[in-house]
């Protein structure tokens, strides 16, 4: 199996974390901490990549 890497964006809300994924249209998420953003986000990602009949090219973490 390969792996993809997806770049992500944490956005700092007055509390905890928005997360969005550039990648994967629809693909956001929250948490309360920046260990439960990225476990949510890193859900997330399963849940949409996991419908998906082709996956989405990752970007390159520079051009975001």
């Amino acid at each position: 199996m390969n792996k993809r890497y997806y770049p992500v964006i944490f956005h700092p809300e007055e509390v905890g974390y928005s997360v969005s994924v550039p990648d994967i249209d629809g693909c956001f998420s929250q948490g309360d901490d920046m260990n439960e953003a990225v476990a949510m986000v890193q859900d997330a990602m399963g849940l949409m990549l996991e419908d998906c009949g082709t996956l989405p090219t990752p970007s390159a973490p520079s051009v975001i």
